[in-house]
């Protein structure tokens, strides 16, 4: 997380006479195994077409929970490759400090009953969600946003905690908490990432797939297409939740990604083989 801000704040001081010309900006967070499946001036028409950031918000069972002051709160889990405003990049690079322990930060109430009291609660106040994340899949949000009030109690009446971690109350949902669901579906995911679990466990839909259509949040079916072309070879690595790492690509399954909603895929070898790349990527 920390890298990341300082490159932001480097970036930012490279282009602080843009605004002033009225020049849209938007700071977005890529990797070195990240390539565009889109043309520049696509990539920037997307972006330049809003003021607002975007956030690729996971699937809401793996958001923390806690209180503060007796109040229900949720903190939004997201992927770490965000695409920020100025303003929301400027505040992020003032407010963050290093960190030097897991979940060693603190979580800015920056909305609701406690809005203007710049009063923080340590990042331990929220429980269970997903067990693998990472500072910069909570923070970057929590930093420029805060965490999210539940303020009905069909929010919050499904979760009970049990001493260890935070539990559904009674059976299945028979509906989403009314504002974890309106905010996950505000959702923009510009990045396409690819995990083996999205196949086993949830057939061809992935939870981390989209498009800024909220119809496709759960059935874009990109990963099921990688992983059923024989073109194609994909490197899973040891452990717990890596992404595929894409070490073949057939021109069909390119062609795939550059008619998706994404602007940009990952994750790629150094030495991927990609045939016919920029005749893909860059035809109209």
């Amino acid at each position: 997380m920390t890298p990341f801000v300082h490159m932001l704040r480097t970036a930012m001081l490279s282009t602080s006479h843009l605004p002033e010309a009225g020049v849209m900006e938007k700071f977005m967070v890529l990797s070195d195994s990240t390539l565009p499946v889109k043309p520049f001036p696509i990539i920037f028409g997307e972006l330049a077409s809003t003021r607002e950031s975007y956030y690729c918000f996971n699937n809401k069972e793996q958001w923390s929970k806690g209180s503060v002051d007796g109040v229900p709160m949720a903190l939004p889990k997201h992927q770490q490759w965000v695409t920020l405003n100025r303003s929301e990049a400027a505040l992020l690079v003032s407010k963050w400090k290093p960190v030097v322990t897991y979940q060693g930060w603190d979580v800015p109430l920056r909305g609701g009953r406690w809005a203007g009291q710049n009063r923080k609660v340590p990042r331990s106040t929220f429980k269970g969600g997903s067990w693998y994340t990472g500072t910069d899949e909570e923070a970057t949000y929590a930093f420029t946003h805060g965490p999210l009030e539940l303020r009905w109690k069909r929010d919050w009446a499904r979760w009970k905690h049990d001493g260890a971690r935070w539990q559904r109350n009674g059976a299945r949902w028979k509906r989403d908490g009314a504002l974890m669901g309106k905010l996950f579906m505000q959702r923009r995911c510009t990045t396409y990432v690819g995990f083996p679990d999205d196949i086993g466990v949830y057939d061809d839909y992935s939870l981390l797939q989209s498009g800024p259509d909220p119809a496709k949040q759960m059935t874009y079916p990109i990963t099921l297409q990688l992983y059923r072309d024989p073109g194609n070879q994909l490197l899973v690595a040891e452990g717990s939740w890596h992404p595929f790492t894409i070490e073949r690509l057939s021109a069909q399954s390119m062609l795939s990604l550059r008619r998706s909603d994404f602007l940009f895929a990952r994750k790629f070898s150094a030495n991927a083989d990609l045939p016919n790349f920029t005749g893909i990527v860059l035809a109209a």
